[in-house]
């Protein structure tokens, strides 16, 4: 039994860098989904097709506000000290 499967441990795609990993890589780096899953298996982490799906989508739910604050920064980040 490997040790991620062990009672209390936690699973490896548990792991809080994994949706950066699957955005980044899908996203950034133009990596088909196929090849990010070969990747994780290579490096002992196997992770079925619907769980990357998940980290995706769920990344896409935590990032979603964030086009609108780049577009309408706050007026404060704007200020001019004249003294």
């Amino acid at each position: 039994m490997r040790a991620s499967h062990l009672r209390g441990a936690p699973a490896p795609s548990a792991r809080p860098t994994r949706p950066a990993h699957v955005v980044v890589s899908k996203c950034a780096d133009a990596m088909p989904r196929h090849h990010l899953a070969q990747q994780m298996e290579r490096g002992g982490v196997p992770v079925n097709r619907s769980t990357r799906t998940d980290l995706f989508h769920q990344s896409a739910q935590v990032l979603r506000p964030l086009p609108s604050h780049l577009l309408n920064p706050p007026a404060s980040l704007f200020a001019v000290e004249t003294t």
